[in-house]
């Protein structure tokens, strides 16, 4: 069975109330339990959306897209996603202090990258 077959089943566990995947910006569990897979979904998922609102694209008018004032980005929230972006690279960070910097690193393509975190990792 290849890994994309299998990892639906870790996905699943790391879900929160409303269903969300931890790649989607708005995921609101828990980041001290999440996998370091999750957690590395979550940054890429948030860097992604954050990058998405400093920009407007579809402006009918030339140019085709055009940088978002910071009305328009107050409006959509940015600095609420901003701050969940430094609460997670925090996390990443507080994790690599906890057990060590390579042993975080060596952690990636192992079966505990899909694992949820403990403090006893």
């Amino acid at each position: 069975m290849s890994a994309a077959m299998t990892r639906p089943a870790a996905d699943n566990q790391e879900r929160d109330s409303a269903g969300r995947h931890p790649g989607a910006p708005a995921w609101d569990g828990s980041l001290t339990t999440l996998s370091p897979a999750g957690l590395e979904m979550h940054d890429n998922g948030l860097t992604a959306h954050i990058a998405n609102l400093t920009v407007l694209y579809g402006v009918l008018d030339a140019p085709s897209w055009r940088a978002r004032t910071p009305e328009e980005r107050r409006a959509d929230g940015f600095d609420k996603w901003v701050a969940r972006l430094v609460a997670v690279r925090n996390e990443r960070a507080r994790r690599e202090r906890q057990i060590g910097l390579s042993e975080y690193l060596g952690l990636y393509g192992s079966p505990a990258w899909d694992q949820p975190w403990s403090s006893e990792s």
